[in-house]
């Protein structure tokens, strides 16, 4: 069963994302409000051989934090690199072509609702 991984740090973001996930076909959905706490998660889940997620949502704005950190993190580790991320965020679509570098699978804004989160998240269920 697909897991998600969500790294959001608005309350209503997260449940937003978490119904789009059950909808989107995934079994559960783990939220982190941080980068450093996505990449303790991911590190610990590997060290330990648990599953790692299926796939993750990203937002670019975590207040304080880029997610562009996530990123540029998930680049430099071969083994992050298998799980499709979309970014979906309020920050505009100026910022598709500086994730696109980075090898996401999908870029959502938030205004564009509910169909094109739930269409992204499933093409990423649904991936060979």
């Amino acid at each position: 069963m697909p897991q998600l991984l969500i790294i959001e740090n608005e309350r209503r973001d997260v449940e937003f994302a978490k119904r789009s996930a059950e909808q989107s076909g995934f079994s559960s959905a783990i939220n982190t409000p941080s980068v450093e706490a996505a990449h303790a998660l991911l590190e610990k889940a590997r060290t330990e051989g648990q599953d790692l997620p299926d796939a993750i949502l990203l937002d670019i704005d975590l207040g304080a934090e880029s997610g562009l950190e996530f990123l540029r993190i998930r680049f430099q580790r071969p083994w992050l690199m298998n799980i499709p991320v979309v970014v979906w965020t309020r920050l505009g679509d100026h910022y598709r072509e500086v994730c696109s570098l980075f090898h996401i699978h999908g870029y959502v804004e938030k205004s564009a609702g509910e169909y094109e989160l739930n269409e992204a998240l499933q093409s990423t269920v649904q991936q060979p």
